[in-house]
């Protein structure tokens, strides 16, 4: 299950907005614990070749990295 403070705290950014770039990773740990339960995200996710993706926020130099595929879902800074 989803962790519920993750949900709320998802839902206050939402309600006053994303501050800084690594607001993001509380939408992708969402992402991860949703692909880890619902069995029609794994099975799309074990249709895609594995990719990793590299955000980068040029004004804030921040980057994180996206992987995806053969299964799993992760992110990292």
């Amino acid at each position: 299950m989803v962790d519920e403070d993750l949900i709320n705290k998802l839902k206050e950014m939402r309600e006053k907005g994303t501050s800084k770039p690594s607001d993001a990773l509380l939408m992708y740990e969402f992402v991860k614990q949703v692909a880890a339960e619902d069995e029609d995200l794994k099975e799309e996710l074990e249709d895609i070749d594995e990719m990793v993706v590299q955000i980068v926020v040029t004004d804030q130099d921040y980057k994180y990295y996206l992987t995806l595929g053969e299964g799993k879902f992760d992110y990292a800074e």
